[in-house]
Parts: structure tokens; sequence; C-alpha cells
């Protein structure tokens, strides 16, 4: 009988291990090579360092981008794993505070959460922050306290969130002031302050503890606005029209459950949907802009876990609930199952993982440290970069190899140019190379890009700084390698204004009697509605073609976000000896010269469709193009 009374009291200690198993990064990842291998090192290398971001690194992550990204570092390892606890504890409090007050037959939708749910860390983190607002709406609905060591773990949890990732910084601010409001509203203005105080303390404690100036944390969050300001804009890709149609149809039915089943009052009701409404917004463009499947495991995943939440925050009238979550829990499974399969990703993501990590810790304390050690052991034998005198950068990202070899790193601000969003970040970047305080004395610069975009786009303001004021030293492997010289000139802008025009897609722009190399620069505008849906969804990509002097052509795509700083169009740069033959002579004559060029954009809503002509909607029939001489 005894064991029967404490029944919930066993079962909150298998959840509350379950969720330490799941978030907790007991199994960490060691770095790796390539695109978001090197960003993730290369944002624990920084936090390390306390490099000061918001001044020194601006970037789409913050000082805590580990807790996210799980990969090890030694100086970071145990910083992770108290963050980690934290969020766990968070995660607890509020499961257990939803729980109340409900059968004990509802504790499996409770554990469907971690077991089911907790296939990747936006799933964890965006759902964390929904379950605290859930929690803190339904006691205030209900005219009640929160328990005063859940709401100091929840805003403490709100506040590290937020310096993790951006997306997260966006979430749990809309959710603060929309509590803050309805606190107000409740005549609860303590909590308010509460909850507004609590939260902006949290934010700068954790700011402070990871070794960031106070003055530089504004500056963060501004260049988070402008890197989400652009993410869309340069990370969509083709749809899924279907997947995204049947997410869309599940959050449709899912608010007019809301709307129409509900027994609340016309003002709580709506205030329910302000809180289910942009949880699934968030997990819809996380999951489709970029629409592959590594996204599309945030939306089915999250949709789980929310929809989960459900049957403890509303009663209904008359709507089977049962059944209601059964479609819920059955769509997502069903999703999870098939992207397990194609992915390989286990629905049990990190349970077996964390025991085998924490028997690792008590049986071997050293394992990881010397697992780290072997990684960047492997990467010096696979590509040794050669040490050179003073500090290093290297371009386009291949961070991973440049920290593992002996090399001093003096990374530009945003350190991965494929993450150059935003013109004003590819200034920062041309700015960090031409400050003699600042530049690193030595580049290691490689011709790379993703996505079909032009291979001179990403950071194109900082190559004709490399090739005016660095000097080509040699070359290894895949990369050039630049030694700081004497500037002969700051940027192609500073050169000879060649022609301003403005240009409609799919007009073709002949540029055959510039001979020198040419730097381009587009002021590509979306429209009204052009904005609404890139706010919403996301727009057309934008391509350009180019026709060679050779008479083949080729079609790219170009980022209108960073267009406006420009890069270097003509000749054609995409290998290293295209680059080299600039680097040469100026004058030419160049293979790859580019003789005209046409602007045009891909409508993509049922595969296929590239006709400019219906995108008059989304963006201004007309740009601006400038051409300087290099």
């Amino acid at each position: 009988m005894k064991i029967i009374a404490n029944i919930d009291f066993h079962i909150k200690i298998i959840l509350f291990i379950i969720l330490c198993l799941n978030i907790i990064n007991f199994s960490p990842g060691m770095p790796f090579p390539f695109l978001d291998g090197d960003g993730a090192f290369g944002l624990s290398e920084a936090a390390a360092k306390r490099l000061q971001f918001g001044k020194e690194v601006m970037f789409n992550f913050g000082p805590y981008s580990d807790m996210y990204s799980g990969m090890y570092h030694p100086a970071r390892d145990g910083v992770m794993l108290l963050c980690g606890l934290l969020i766990a504890v968070a995660y607890f409090l509020n499961l257990a505070a939803l729980k109340e007050g409900s059968g004990r037959k509802y504790w499996i939708l409770i554990f469907l959460v971690p077991v089911l749910g907790f296939v990747c860390p936006d799933t964890i983190f965006f759902t964390l922050i929904a379950l605290i607002a859930v929690n803190f709406y339904r006691r205030l609905v209900k005219g009640e306290n929160v328990a005063k060591l859940q709401a100091a773990v929840s805003v403490a949890a709100l506040g590290l969130i937020s310096l993790s990732k951006g997306t997260f910084v966006y979430t749990a601010a809309y959710f603060i002031m929309l509590l803050a409001v309805l606190s107000a509203l409740k005549r609860r203005l303590r909590l308010m302050l509460a909850i507004i105080a609590g939260c902006a303390l949290s934010m700068l404690v954790f700011w402070l503890l990871a070794g960031q100036d106070m003055a530089n944390l504004p500056r963060f969050f501004y260049y988070i606005y402008l890197v989400g300001m652009n993410y869309t804009e340069a990370m969509t890709s083709f749809t899924n029209i279907y997947l995204e149609l049947l997410f869309m149809l599940v959050a449709a039915f899912f608010t007019l459950t809301l709307l129409l089943e509900a027994d609340m009052k016309p003002a709580d009701r709506l205030f329910g949907i302000f809180i289910y409404g942009p949880i699934l917004f968030m997990l819809f463009k996380s999951g489709f802009v970029r629409d592959d499947l590594g996204h599309n495991i945030i939306a089915y995943s999250g949709l789980l876990v929310v929809s989960s939440f459900l049957p403890f925050v509303f009663k209904f009238r008359s709507f089977n609930i049962l059944w209601f979550a059964g479609a819920m829990v059955l769509y997502a499974v069903a999703n999870l199952i098939a992207l397990s399969v194609y992915m390989q990703v286990p629905i049990l993501p990190k349970t077996f993982s964390s025991l085998q990590g924490i028997a690792v810790r008590l049986s071997d304390p050293g394992r990881y440290k010397t697992e780290f050690d072997r990684a960047l052991a492997s990467y010096r034998r696979d590509y040794a970069l050669p040490g050179l005198q003073g500090t290093s950068d290297v371009y386009s990202w291949d961070i991973t190899y440049l920290l593992s070899s002996p090399n001093s790193w003096n990374p530009r601000p945003v350190f991965v140019s494929f993450n150059v969003w935003h013109a004003r970040l590819a200034e920062l970047n041309r700015e960090h190379l031409l400050d003699p305080k600042k530049a690193p004395d030595n580049v290691f610069f490689a011709v790379q890009t993703l996505d079909m975009r032009y291979p001179t786009m990403d950071d194109g303001p900082s190559l004709p700084v490399l090739i005016n004021s660095y000097e080509l030293n040699g070359e290894y492997g895949r990369h050039l390698i630049f030694r700081r010289g004497v500037a002969r000139g700051k940027s192609a802008r500073e050169g000879r204004l060649l022609a301003t025009s403005s240009r409609r897609f799919d007009e073709k722009v002949d540029v055959s009697s510039f001979e020198r190399p040419l730097y381009v620069t587009f002021d590509i505008k979306r429209s009204f509605p052009g904005n609404i849906a890139n706010f919403l969804f996301k727009t057309s990509p934008v391509f350009i073609k180019v026709d060679l002097r050779d008479g083949t052509s080729q079609v790219f795509r170009i980022n209108p976000g960073v267009g406006k700083a420009g890069f270097l169009l003509s000749p054609l740069i995409s290998n290293n000896a295209n680059l080299k033959a600039v680097i040469k002579s100026k004058d030419g004559p160049f293979p790859t010269k580019v003789e005209s060029f046409t602007v045009f954009l891909v409508i993509d809503f049922m595969r296929g469709y590239t006709l400019s002509k219906f995108t008059g909607y989304l963006w201004n029939p007309t740009y601006t193009v400038s051409l300087y001489e290099l």
C-alpha cells in the first residue's frame, strides 16, 4: 500500500532521470570538419577564449551554443553539463506542474515528451519555452500562484536559452512579453515585474558568467536580429509542399479546437491561441524554410510535444480529447519513424548514449579529453595546414582544420562565410581585414560555397581586400595562403564606378565592354506582399545566369540581403586557379570573363515553375545594379 501511495513520487523520479538522460550532454560529440562542425567548434573555441560576442563574434548563436550543439570542448564541458542540468530541472518542474490535478493515466502523455519528442535540441528548447508559458498561463487563468522554485528555475532557463541560439531569443522574448501582459490584465503586477526582471537578470548573470562584457549584450541582440532578418532569404530551399500542407492542416485543426471546443472565457481562449499559435509558427518556420529532413524533424517532433500538453491545459465540452491526442501522436510518430528510417536517427535519441557517457565519465574521467585530442590529431594528419608566424584565419570554412593546426586563430566576426546573411555582416568582416590592429597576418583561402550560390558572393566585400592588401604567399591543398602586406587599395567600390542602372528581372545586362575584373552590387527589394510572405514563410529564390567568354552559361543563386554589399562578378572565380589569374594580372584576358548576366526568379510552390512574371507580387519588378572596376 505504501508503494502504491508513493507511485506518483516514483514516477516523478523516473521522469526526472529520463529528462536528464535526454537533455544533458553526457555523451558529447567530437569536433568534425565541414560547415556545421566548423561553426560549432569555432563557437566553442570562441566561448572558451572568452571572445566578446556582439563585438568580436557576430553569429546566429551565443556564448552557450555548445549547450545546443552538444560538441565537446575541454574548457567548456563542465559548463555544458551544468547548463543541461538547469534545462532538465526546468523541464521536470514544469512537466510535474502540468500534470497536477490530472489522473495517473495522463502520465502516459507526459512520458511521450522525452521518450519520443526529444529528437533534436530545437525541439527541447522550443517546447520548454512553450511549456513554461503554458504553465504560467494556466496558473494565471485559475488565479493560482506559481511555485517559487518553479518560477525561479523557469526564468533562469529562459535567460540561458536566449544566449544559446538566435531563434530562441525571439521565441522567449515573445512569451515573456505575453505573460507580462496577461499578468497585468489579471492584476498580478508583482508577477509581471518578476517575469520581466527575472528573465533580464538571468540573461545578464549568464552573460557575465560567460566572461562577456555587459556593454556588448545589446550589440549581441542587435546582430542576432540582423541575422534573423535575412535567415529566411539566405537559407530558403526548394519546397516539399505536401509535407508543409499536412503540417498546416494539423496546426489549423489544433487552433480551431481551441477556438470552438475549449470551455473558457473568450479572453482566456484568445490568450491560449496567442500561446499555441506562435510556437506552431516557429516550428513551421524552423522545419520548412530550409526544407530538408534534418529541419523537417524539428516541426514534426515539436508538434508531438506541444500536442501532448493540450489535455492538461484546456477542458473540452463535447470534443473527444482522446481521439484528438491520439491523432496528434499518430501523426507525429509516423513522421518520426519515417525520418528515423531515412536519416537513421534513433527514436530514443540520447537515452542509451547518455548511459554510456555516464559510465565513461565514472570509469575513465579523462576519456573524452583523450578522444578530443585524438580527433584533432587525426585532422592534423589528414590535412596539415602549415604553421605560420603571427595570427591566421581561414575562408570560407575549415575552422576545424585550422584549430587543429599550430596556427593562432584570429577569427573575423562572422567566421563562417556561408553564414554571412546580411550586408552589414559582410561589411564587418571586410572592416576586420582592413583594421591593422585586428586583421590576421595570414589567411588560408579556398573558393567554397553551397546551395548553388555565386562562388564569390559569400564574404564578397572581403575578397578585393585580400587581392589588394595581402600578398599571395603559397598554396597548400585546396587553400591559397595570403600574407598581409602593404595595402594597395581598400575595396573595389573605392575604385572607379563604371555604371549604375535600373534593370528588370529576366533582362539581359551586357558587360562585354569591360575587360578588367568587375565588382557588382545589387539592390533587390521585396514588395510589401513579399515582406509578408517572407515573414510568414519564404519568398522565391533569386538566381543569376552568367554568359561567359567561352560561349558557355552557368546559373547560380544570389542572396539579395548581401547583394547590397556586393561581390566580384567577372571573371567567374569558381576555383583557386581562376583567383590566381586575377591576382597575377587584372588586365586579363580571362577565359571565364562574364559577357552578360540575367537576374531571374524561381517559383517552386509545386516543384519547378521558373516564371518570373508570377513573382511580381513578391519582388519589386526592377532592381538597381552598380558596376565597379577592381
